[in-house]
């Protein structure tokens, strides 16, 4: 007898636990899924200073599901994107297109973007750019115009 109910209820201890294994693994695998979800509609922004706001806002939602310190883990000042990346490939497009014109260009946006162009540059407001005479010298040569 004893033997018998070792042979049934062995099997279906492991089948029971083999499944538990399972649904733990399915559980954990459905959770990072979720996570990086949650990562991706954060990250989907145009600038990263929009990526902590939209994390925390996903946080708050679903604070069940996503560990504490989401938004906190998504810094911006660690991986910087924006409006200024997607400028900046357009640019190259643009020199690419337009390799005979590349050094007027070039000016032209050291003139636009100064701290592109100028490695002492802070970002400060009407700080006075080493570079810029340079290039507003080289522009004003290659373009003369008129003031009135």
């Amino acid at each position: 007898m004893a033997g018998a109910t070792l042979a049934i209820g062995l099997p279906v201890w492991l089948a029971v636990w083999q499944n538990r294994n399972e649904k733990q693994k399915r559980r954990e695998a459905d959770d990072l899924k979720f996570q990086l979800k949650a990562a991706e509609i954060a990250m989907n922004a145009t600038e990263s200073y929009v990526v902590r706001g939209r994390a925390a806002a996903l946080e708050a939602l679903f604070r069940e599901r996503l560990p504490d310190g989401f938004a906190k883990n998504l810094d911006p000042s660690k991986v910087r994107f924006g409006v200024g990346t997607q400028l900046r490939l357009e640019f190259l497009k643009i020199l690419a297109e337009n390799p005979s014109s590349r050094e007027f260009l070039v000016n032209v946006w050291a003139l636009m973007w100064p701290g592109d162009a100028d490695p002492a540059w802070d970002g400060q407001a009407n700080q006075d750019y080493s570079m810029w005479k340079e290039h507003k010298t080289y522009l004003d040569e290659q373009t003369p115009y008129t003031q009135t």
